[in-house]
């Protein structure tokens, strides 16, 4: 186990490099509800989690719960929002840099500032009562991860770097221009739209949050690209050959 000022001390490094990051601040800024960042017991597989206080508080009002399958309103979520506990530790993460960022045969790795982040976006939705545990098409394996990709993939955009195609990191087939801009016409760039649609309808507060940062700041930034369109306005340019 780390010493608790070792371990303070890397975690207060990766927020210092995320703040850097007009995402982050904006995250950050929508949390309403406490955390507590404890280190992730398994040293020996690099992972990280996010876990509700209460589980039915974090789940969107009347979707289902984990692990919960019968229709019953014990099994259903109540929307009203919890504190959340993220198991991370940085220190185990020497693969990736800590801070570095490489591609290899195809895949995507993520940088230690990112996998907080990611997780900092469900202690956001579980706060607001807004996590989606319900399941989606393609690699996000639920709409709560899908949210958690998406916004990681605006940060990275920020830092110029090539986005992920799915919850853990997906191969590099959908290196196109439009993997972040979903309003073009192939089946799973339609489904994103569609993905895209109810996280604003459930989670307006981080949508809008990041949909409005400054749009000359992003290559890509699907929150910014909607709703631009639902106030009638063309979606911004999209450069096809993003830096990763």
């Amino acid at each position: 186990m780390w010493l608790p000022d070792v371990y303070e001390a890397f975690v207060t490094r990766v927020f210092h490099r995320m703040r850097s990051n007009p995402v982050a601040r904006a995250l950050l800024a929508d949390l309403r509800r406490d955390i507590e960042i404890r280190p992730w017991p398994d040293h020996a597989r690099l992972n990280s989690t996010c876990n509700p206080v209460d589980v039915r508080n974090a789940t969107v009002a009347g979707h289902g719960v984990p692990q919960c399958f019968n229709p019953v309103p014990e099994c259903l979520g109540t929307g009203r929002g919890t504190e959340a506990t993220i198991e991370f530790t940085p220190q185990i993460f020497p693969r990736l840099g800590p801070f570095g960022h490489r591609r290899v045969d195809g895949w995507i790795l993520v940088t230690v500032d990112e996998v907080l982040l990611h997780e900092l976006v469900h202690a956001d939705q579980m706060g607001w009562g807004a996590e989606a545990y319900s399941r989606v098409a393609g690699q996000y394996q639920t709409l709560g991860e899908f949210c958690a990709v998406w916004v990681t993939n605006v940060y990275r955009s920020y830092l110029g770097r090539c986005p992920r195609l799915g919850h853990d990191g997906g191969p590099w087939s959908r290196a196109r221009g439009d993997i972040m801009n979903p309003f073009t016409y192939d089946k799973m760039t339609r489904h994103e739209k569609d993905l895209l649609h109810e996280l604003h309808a459930i989670h307006p507060s981080l949508f809008n949050a990041i949909g409005n940062l400054a749009p000359n700041s992003f290559s890509r930034n699907p929150f910014r690209d909607y709703l631009r369109r639902l106030r009638g306005r063309p979606t911004m340019p999209v450069r096809s050959s993003p830096r990763g």
